[in-house]
């Protein structure tokens, strides 16, 4: 009988754990998502990645409760607050990476004070006769990577293994990414008795910021999410 006992108490307390586990607001934070010009996102689901964080808790889109619904002609990126698996209080703040990939690349950054209340939040929805939507939608810019090599020579550019380009006159700029832009880039091997340095780099989509256009604004553009990487060719000793 003793042991049945304790069977059933260490049963109860993984139960009582497991419930405790998670916060007790399962709040989710939907924010609706607009092309570059302003006009709503077509059903492309299949082509957005999103990256979220709550205190130092990361999640993706393929992670239970987040990702992207699409209705009534808007897409809107999911969060779910509960899934974080972190207890959390209003004002606390949640951090997302929205990116596009496929043709010209695109991406948003925003970072979200969570406001009062146990309600669904729907940031950017059109407001109507019966109810006001917190925030305005969210534009996804142009994402530019910029790859320089300070030798100024042609060189194959790898991203994750896969050749993507090529330098020219020691520069490649990106604007289309066939998936993800995070991972690891280097370049093909220089003639012996040197190397890279660094060998490779590792890039995020926390790397690439808010910036203008500059060389970029040919289609005028004021603004893109950019970030350079830089290699420098060095003699081995």
């Amino acid at each position: 009988m003793l042991k049945y006992k304790l069977i059933l108490t260490v049963a109860l307390l993984i139960v009582v754990q497991a419930l405790c586990s998670y916060p007790p607001n399962p709040r989710a934070v939907y924010f609706r998502l607009l092309n570059e010009d302003g006009s709503s996102l077509q059903d492309e689901r299949s082509s957005l990645v999103s990256i979220s964080r709550l205190f130092d808790v990361e999640k993706n889109h393929e992670t239970k409760g987040f990702g992207f619904v699409y209705g009534n002609g808007d897409m809107f990126a999911k969060f779910e607050l509960g899934n974080f698996q972190r207890d959390w209080l209003p004002g606390d703040t949640l951090s997302i990476a929205v990116f596009r990939s496929g043709g010209n690349s695109s991406m948003v950054k925003f970072v979200l004070p969570i406001p009062e209340g146990s309600d669904a939040i729907w940031w950017g929805y059109p407001d109507t006769a019966e109810k006001d939507y917190p925030g305005e939608p969210l534009s996804l810019l142009p994402c530019v990577l910029k790859i320089e090599a300070d030798n100024k020579k042609d060189a194959a550019v790898f991203h994750n293994g896969n050749k993507i380009g090529q330098l020219k006159d020691g520069v490649l700029m990106i604007d289309k990414f066939a998936g993800d832009p995070a991972g690891e880039y280097h370049l093909e091997a220089p003639a012996q008795g040197w190397h890279w340095e660094p060998a490779s780099k590792q890039v995020s989509l926390d790397d690439f910021t808010l910036q203008a256009a500059k060389e970029h604004d040919k289609d005028g553009r004021r603004d893109i999410y950019g970030h350079g990487i830089q290699f420098r060719l060095v003699k081995d000793e």
